[in-house]
């Protein structure tokens, strides 16, 4: 259904807060529509994105003696 393509289009790279001649989101969208399951979708993917930017942030960094 239309979640699972967004999820896809996210996960490849879809810019998320392109907007329509409208000026209109995705994300605006769904909720004026009330699509549940493409709001979820934006939800998880966003939560994914901070999760691994935390990740990033917060694991150390990687020494030379870490891979010989």
């Amino acid at each position: 259904g239309h979640a699972q393509l967004v999820t896809l289009l996210l996960e490849h790279g879809a810019y998320p807060r392109a907007k329509n001649k409208a000026g209109d989101t995705p994300l605006a969208l769904a909720q004026r529509c009330r699509r549940q399951a493409v709001l979820a979708a934006f939800e998880q993917f966003a939560l994914r994105r901070h999760q691994g930017r935390h990740q990033r942030e917060h694991s150390p960094a990687l020494r030379s003696t870490d891979v010989l």
